[in-house]
């Protein structure tokens, strides 16, 4: 029986429910309470985005960095008891820490909203208007009663605006929103492709961005017509069964709704998917990799004994795949997913940074991994497939429990791994006998993981002689300490080469 892993359903890190009506309602707690809107993994997926991105735009400095950092932790903290609400309110609730005078009432209001249209994707010419829902997530104590006038406003791919209509939300001592509504834009105004609709403050602040595509067909008359030419497809290649079984699963991710629950089904342009599938469906039928050298940013799965184990690619415009590449495979931590490293941390920052150094990135999911070298192998040898792998500049790094599995790891394949980059873990390289040049960063202010926990294991690795050294950041906490140290990180992983081994 064929397993795909979805990733842990509980998000501690990160690591992104349709409702259908055009009627025009609004409801507010003063007058009628009502339950809050699910939290889904896509909803804490863009909420760590956001956050994310809004640090890197305005980090903090001195005292307020460790401020930050407890926050965020605590936030995060929040989902070890299921809460998901208190997650995002509380990660919104960080970000607004990064302003200097605070959020204003009509930000707080947008960020504790979710917005949802129907249809999630539209069909050019089907002249149906969009309906949306505003719901919040999470109930809102403001200043004032007075009304709030946010803005739907829609962008496309060139990041003109095309679209934009006001939604006025009444205030009250304690604001909980159901708004249904039609989004009223000209519908000639639309083209194929991908466009961004957001929900706009009077200070320009945007909140609850969504992809919205416009389509030539249906997502689903697209993904029907692509199973169909793939069904049939079989071959003896192991390059081409692999390549297969990637065209197979990214062809399930024409959804219409997406699911909420796998970050990578919300996330995706869909347009684009569209047309990148249809080429790799023709090629696959002419005998070809799709994925052979292929440049860019994208999703995949690879096989492994009836398992399909999703991962992110991503291989820099810039690198020369004609030769050997320098690899590194990033693992999340807990409750996070392959998307992670790629879409959160630093907000992306991983990625700019295999454009400076040149190297080939791979994030798969962390939990088919730990403790399982030769699925790192596996892995390894299925990337292989598409690039030729340097096999001098192996490396390997995680955070949390991602960096556990990288610490597992590292000792038993030290003789194909080049360095390892490890952020708040590694107490299990008390065990290691052997390993590559490992860097460790660990948090002061680490409410989740203290480095108490960790540092007696990464000393006791020191003490053995092993090539370990210790970088302790004592103002930042869990997660904030990825993004903060991840340039170094990487710096420390591209100056180390394996040596070969020595002939007999």
């Amino acid at each position: 029986m064929k397993t795909v892993y979805k990733g842990n359903r509980h998000l501690a890190n990160a690591s992104v429910v349709m409702w259908f009506s055009a009627l025009p309602l609004l409801f507010a707690s003063g007058c009628l309470w009502m339950p809050p809107a699910p939290v889904t993994r896509a909803d804490l997926g863009t909420s760590l985005k956001r956050f994310e991105r809004r640090y890197a735009a305005n980090p903090p400095a001195g005292a307020r960095v460790a401020e930050l950092s407890r926050a965020f932790d605590q936030a995060t903290t929040s989902f070890f008891f299921g809460n998901y609400a208190e997650v995002v309110k509380g990660i919104e609730g960080a970000a607004a820490m990064l302003s200097a005078n605070g959020p204003s009432d009509a930000e707080r209001v947008a960020a504790s909203l979710k917005f949802r249209l129907t249809p999630s994707a539209y069909v050019l010419g089907s002249g149906a208007a969009p309906g949306f829902r505003l719901t919040s997530m999470y109930e809102v104590t403001l200043a004032s009663e007075s009304a709030i006038v946010l803005k739907l406003r829609v962008v496309n791919e060139a990041g003109e605006k095309i679209h934009e209509q006001p939604i006025e939300v009444q205030g009250a001592a304690s604001t909980r929103i159901d708004i249904l509504g039609t989004l009223t834009i000209d519908l000639t105004k639309l083209k194929r492709g991908n466009h961004r609709v957001e929900l706009v403050t009077a200070e320009g602040a945007a909140f609850a961005v969504l992809n919205w595509p416009a389509v030539e067909r249906s997502p689903a008359q697209g993904r029907e017509a692509n199973a169909a030419r793939l069904a049939p497809l079989s071959f003896d290649s192991p390059a081409l069964q692999q390549a297969l079984a990637s065209a197979r699963a990214r062809n399930a991710l024409l959804l219409d709704p997406p699911g909420e629950d796998r970050v990578i089904e919300f996330v995706i342009d869909r347009s684009a998917l569209e047309a990148s599938v249809a080429d790799e469906v023709e090629r696959l039928a002419a005998g070809e990799n799709p994925y052979f050298h292929r440049k860019g940013d994208y999703w995949r799965v690879f096989k492994r004994e009836g398992d399909e184990i999703p991962l992110r690619v991503y291989c820099p415009a810039g690198l020369d795949v004609g030769k050997p590449v320098p690899v590194v495979v990033a693992w999340h931590g807990y409750g996070g997913d392959e998307n992670l490293f790629p879409e959160g941390y630093g907000a992306g920052l991983v990625k700019r940074l295999a454009d400076q150094h040149g190297f080939l990135l791979v994030c798969p999911l962390t939990y088919p991994f730990l403790n399982s070298p030769v699925v790192f192998d596996r892995l390894l040898e299925v990337i292989g497939h598409d690039y030729t792998i340097d096999a001098s500049r192996v490396y390997v790094m995680g955070h949390s429990l991602g960096a556990a599995c990288a610490a597992s790891i590292a000792p038993r394949r030290a003789d194909r791994i080049a360095a390892a980059c490890l952020f708040a873990g590694g107490s299990n390289l008390a065990d290691a006998d052997r390993l590559p040049p490992t860097v460790v960063f660990l948090g002061g202010a680490d409410l989740v993981s203290p480095p108490e926990r960790s540092r007696p294991g990464v000393q006791a690795a020191i003490g053995k002689g092993l090539p370990v050294e210790l970088r302790e950041k004592p103002d930042l906490g869990h997660t904030i300490l990825v993004s903060e140290s991840l340039a170094d990180g990487v710096t420390f992983l591209m100056q180390k080469v394996r040596s070969a081994p020595r002939r007999k």
